[in-house]
């Protein structure tokens, strides 16, 4: 599958669980209810929702191809987190999967995004 083949906006190629998921993302997106990395870092440029075929995710992107997923649990209001992933080892996970990552430590991301440490010590998210 190409990259094109895996990754669509297309609608008519989401199911039931994609929809709703793509409904909280933008719930979330329009009420503001995003992670202040999102608000440092995400552009308002050509927003979509987009749907990888291959690992189920939905998620939003922008015009410099940042994505943003919902960390939110079934009960709570969706809250979005950027999706962070590293092009030189391939670590990838959103802020909080990062800073609850005690296991491994990828310094790239930290470079790229010096925002998840403060005071040395990594943090969760933040509104």
């Amino acid at each position: 599958m190409t990259m094109e083949e895996t990754i669509t906006s297309d609608l008519s190629q989401f199911g039931g669980r994609e929809i709703e998921e793509q409904r909280q993302i933008l719930k979330a997106y329009y009420n503001g209810n995003v992670s202040q990395m999102f608000k440092d870092y995400f552009y308002d440029e050509k927003v979509e929702v987009m749907f990888n075929k291959m690992s189920g995710y939905v998620f939003l992107t922008d015009s410099e191809f940042n994505s943003a997923m919902n960390v939110s649990q079934d009960d709570q209001e969706p809250f979005l987190e950027l999706h962070l992933n590293c092009s030189e080892c391939g670590y990838e996970g959103t802020e909080t999967e990062i800073a609850e990552d005690e296991n491994y430590r990828c310094e790239h991301i930290l470079e790229q995004y010096p925002d998840l440490k403060e005071n040395g010590s990594f943090v969760k998210a933040k509104k």
